[in-house]
């Protein structure tokens, strides 16, 4: 549920705060000039939320992506001992490529250029076959959803 705050400052300016409230999730605030924009921000990310689209923006702008593949290998590996290893490594081939980046930094022209340099590289048996990349994809995209 969204509120809207009027806000009057010491020198008499008015700002409005948007506040979204829903059960399970961080309370988001921004504030404005103009009571439509906080009206238009609060409905946008009660439909985000809702929709599951929502991620918070400032926090990851603050965290790298070593930082959520570290979370997954500590938090969720232990709970599937039949790939703990073999996903830890290709875990592990993100972190090094992608580890210092930012999580907002990390969009999909930067995954596809990695997926073609994992696809083109050479292993000591020979070159990378499609399915071992589909692999290391996958592992990712798991860190990603959960």
């Amino acid at each position: 549920m969204a509120i809207i705050e009027e806000r009057t400052n010491s020198k008499g300016a008015v700002t409005y705060r948007a506040k979204v409230r829903i059960k399970g999730y961080p309370v988001q605030s921004a504030s404005f000039k103009r009571k439509t924009d906080a009206k238009i921000w609060a409905q946008n990310t009660e439909s985000a939320i809702h929709e599951g689209r929502h991620f918070s923006y400032a926090l990851s702008k603050r965290k790298t992506f070593a930082d959520m593949i570290d979370r997954y290998i500590e938090e969720v590996i232990p709970l599937k001992p039949k790939s703990a290893y073999t996903q830890t490594q290709q875990l592990n081939y993100w972190k090094d490529k992608i580890g210092h980046m930012a999580i907002a930094e990390v969009t999909p022209s930067v995954i596809t250029a990695l997926r073609n340099e994992l696809a083109s590289g050479r292993t000591p048996r020979g070159i990378r076959s499609r399915a071992t990349v589909n692999r290391y994809l996958a592992a990712l995209n798991s860190v990603v959803t959960s």
